[in-house]
């Protein structure tokens, strides 16, 4: 939405860039330029809506990726506005301080009467030239000379910034990969040093790989270091949050905090724990004894119970 609005805005923008070629003045080309700068202002509320876009990412993963996606965005942005601008300087024409007019880029290129796409790609094409590459578009006119060199430079100190984050970002997804696979790969090892039937390696194997998708998806409490300075009475509240709409959905659960919140409360700071288990994987078996007595809640995904030999089974 973002990107539309701006466009269109700068499309208008260069609807009047053409009037210059009838008034081929300087005049038309500061005022051009000077409402391009208007419409950066836009950035700093488009900057909030990224913000909340990334902090609605959970995985890291995603959180990565999202933010070289949003380099890329960046600097296509700044293409656009460095491109419309470069149009709107050599759609005039300039005087050295003698009596002859230098015409603009436009008119030495012949593109006064070029199509809209046309101009707007020669132009977004030199704009991507100030960050790598060459094309047969430069500067002519004083005024294009200093706006050709100003945008090297700003181009210069851009592209560092790019190159730098997007390197440091797939730095962080080949660390987390290679982390995954050494964590496999020990777990592996230890099966088969311990002589582990196949099988049941496998279900070790694809618990731990369900396991670790689930801790890249979703932040485990225990991996939030932070919240160690967090005080009791504000965890208590937190983890009453995280865990009460999961477990009033029981009768006794819904009575309970119905009659005792403090009571209910405490059920969930102190006595509920999570755990992941992968598809097709036995939760516990007919007959079986915890030693801790436990009730299980469902979250996501779906379970399947079965009762006594010929009793009723059930799914949820």
């Amino acid at each position: 939405v973002f990107l539309l609005g701006f466009t269109i805005v700068d499309i208008v923008a260069g609807g009047l860039g053409q009037a210059a070629d009838l008034s081929r003045t300087i005049k038309l080309a500061r005022f051009l330029r000077l409402m391009r700068l208007l419409r950066i202002m836009r950035l700093v509320k488009q900057s909030e809506v990224m913000s909340m876009l990334l902090s609605g990412v959970s995985s890291e993963v995603g959180f990565i990726v999202l933010g070289i996606a949003k380099i890329m965005a960046i600097i296509f942005v700044l293409n656009h506005i460095i491109g419309c601008s470069w149009y709107a300087i050599g759609a005039g024409s300039f005087t050295d301080g003698s009596t002859t007019d230098i015409d603009g880029w436009v008119f030495r290129h012949s593109l006064e009467d070029a199509s809209f796409t046309r101009k707007y790609f020669t132009s977004f094409h030199w704009s991507l030239t100030q960050f790598t590459g060459t094309m047969e578009v430069v500067p002519g006119t004083g005024l294009e000379r200093v706006f050709a060199v100003t945008s090297l430079l700003f181009a210069f100190f851009v592209s560092t910034y790019a190159v730098s984050s997007i390197t440091s970002s797939l730095t962080r997804l080949e660390i987390l990969s290679a982390q995954q696979s050494s964590r496999l790969s020990l777990l592996q090892r230890f099966l088969k040093e311990n002589r582990i039937p196949q099988r049941l390696a496998m279900r070790i194997r694809k618990n731990a790989e369900h396991a670790i998708a689930e801790q890249r998806r979703k932040v485990a409490e225990d991996k939030v270091d932070v919240l160690a300075l967090v005080n009791d009475s504000l965890l208590i509240e937190l983890h009453f949050s995280m865990y009460l709409p999961r477990i009033e959905c029981h009768p006794f659960m819904a009575m309970l905090g119905e009659h005792s919140h403090s009571a209910t409360q405490l059920v969930c700071h102190r006595a509920i724990a999570g755990f992941w288990v992968a598809r097709g994987e036995i939760l516990f078996s007919r007959g079986e004894v915890p030693t801790v007595p436990s009730m299980y809640f469902l979250d996501t995904g779906k379970a399947q119970y079965e009762g006594y030999e010929g009793g009723p089974t059930a799914t949820e």
